[in-house]
């Protein structure tokens, strides 16, 4: 069984506290990032650490924060819209969404990733 580990407070967001983590993940993060925590996000993934990030409807404006600073530099940004609704809006289901072509090769992450989305074409729907 796993058991996540949180980090109590922003003091303990260290290269050596997050060596041991299989993977970070920020659950909407609602503040901005230092300068510093950023450079401790970079040599995590360039030592093969992996991140997930999530933010709500409204993206990283909504939240206040500035994590699409840090994700540009891996060719990801996060849109303001949402993948799945968690209000009722015109539909009676989430709403449906392709990703495409969605690659990363270990050993081009630290220099490059590429993402393609295509919206257009669902592949499933709830009903």
């Amino acid at each position: 069984m796993y058991r996540p580990e949180k980090l109590d407070s922003r003091d303990d967001f260290t290269t050596d506290n997050l060596r041991s983590a299989a993977i970070v993940v920020f659950g909407c993060p609602r503040e901005r990032f230092t300068s510093a925590e950023f450079e401790t996000l970079k040599r995590y993934v360039r030592h093969g650490g992996s991140v997930l990030v999530m933010l709500s409807e409204g993206g990283e404006g909504k939240a206040g924060t500035n994590i699409n600073y840090w994700l540009e530099e891996y060719g990801i940004a996060i849109n303001n819209d949402a993948v799945v609704r968690t209000t009722h809006y015109k539909y009676l289901h989430p709403k449906e969404v392709r990703v495409g072509d969605l690659t990363g090769n270990l050993t081009h992450t630290q220099t490059q990733t590429h993402v393609q989305t295509d919206t257009h074409t669902p592949t499933c729907s709830a009903g």
